[in-house]
């Protein structure tokens, strides 16, 4: 029976090694998913682990491309050179095929120790400028605080408290028992001014360019620019956007558990202002 290269190529793209499966080669399929897994591998530590923008993104990028250029030709080579002389093995089944695809997409990221360990997101808001812009797509170590706790002033991807569902970003300014206070803007933690970060900023100003400061609220609530003094309960961290003045975060919604934090955003993959791609965040 005869193999069709371009199904075999297809397949190739859909699960490495596939097509290759579909033409008898099992072992050269296993060899070609192998190949690909180290690619990637290979592809997420440049963007991670080497400076140099944006060619640390724009290297990775293209073996990522001819890596699967190459599973596409190699799968339409190796169904023209079998021909019309193929028997049909057991697993040569399409109800097969769908079940490695499947499993492959269950599995993938703990077959690849490197890829599996990081996550890509998008940045949709002006919450965290200049630090991370509209756009942005970023990549985020999701195994970094897995034995240690966030510390002042990491970036942070967690879970939003209130609806425990969606993933946000923000930046740690304190951590479990530490007192925050916020006068006319300015940051104090345990009662000392911080020196805050180069991306933190304030937008909100009048015509003359003067700060717009909040004053309390009615009662001496709390309100944007004068905050606290709040004390982070235990097992829990404060989290504020790098935009002080367009920022929802711990000061409307409060502290976030540590149960809830996920990982540590590192370098910007992908964006829309491309001298930012390949740069580190921190």
């Amino acid at each position: 029976m005869k193999r069709k290269p371009w199904l075999a190529g297809i397949l190739n793209i859909i699960l490495p090694g596939l097509g290759q499966l579909y033409c008898g080669r099992p072992l050269r399929g296993l060899a070609l998913l192998l190949t690909t897994v180290l690619v990637l591998n290979v592809s997420i530590a440049i963007i991670v682990f080497v400076e140099g923008r944006p060619f640390n993104v724009i290297l990775p990028i293209m073996l990522v491309l001819v890596m699967w250029l190459f599973l596409l030709i190699n799968g339409i080579l190796t169904a023209r050179h079998i021909g019309t002389n193929y028997s049909l093995r057991t697993y040569n089944k399409w109800y097969f095929y769908v079940l490695l695809i499947i499993a492959w997409a269950l599995v993938a990221g703990k077959l690849s120790p490197v890829f599996g360990e990081y996550e890509a997101f998008r940045h949709p808001s002006q919450s965290m400028e200049n630090t991370i812009l509209v756009g942005d797509y970023f990549l985020a170590d999701m195994s970094a605080f897995r034995s240690t706790d966030p510390q002042p002033f990491d970036l942070v991807v967690f879970i939003y408290p209130v609806d425990n569902e969606t993933k946000y970003i923000k930046r740690c300014v304190a951590g479990p028992g530490e007192t925050v206070e916020i006068r006319d803007k300015t940051l104090f933690v345990n009662g000392v001014e911080v020196t805050e970060p180069d991306g933190v900023k304030y937008i909100d100003r009048t015509p003359d360019g003067q700060q717009v400061i909040q004053p309390r609220r009615p009662g001496g609530r709390d309100s944007r620019d004068n905050f606290g003094p709040f004390i982070v309960p235990r097992n829990r961290y404060f989290m504020m956007g790098d935009n002080r003045d367009n920022s929802y975060d711990s000061r409307y919604w409060g502290a976030v558990h540590r149960d809830l934090i996920l990982g540590k955003p590192v370098r910007i993959h992908w964006s829309p202002h491309f001298d930012r791609v390949g740069m580190s965040v921190q």
